[in-house]
């Protein structure tokens, strides 16, 4: 309890985009921005984007049980 004598409130939980239609256009959007651009991204997402584009390169980690396992896709 806090001095108010109300329970702490939690964060809100991350959205997630749950639609396959929506994560290949968000999917789409990233790819189109950052193409043309002479520079390299970090895109952080919490689900798995599908990448269909030859040119794109793709650094993969994931926390599986408290590990990180990484995984690089050309």
């Amino acid at each position: 309890m806090n001095k108010n004598n109300k329970p702490p409130t939690q964060p809100p939980k991350p959205h997630k985009t749950t639609n396959p239609k929506n994560r290949e256009l968000i999917a789409q959007m990233l790819i189109s921005t950052v193409k043309s651009a002479n520079a390299q991204y970090v895109v952080i997402t919490p689900s798995q984007v599908t990448f269909t584009q030859d040119e794109i390169h793709v650094i993969t980690v994931q926390n599986v049980e408290g590990k990180s396992i990484i995984k690089e896709v050309a």
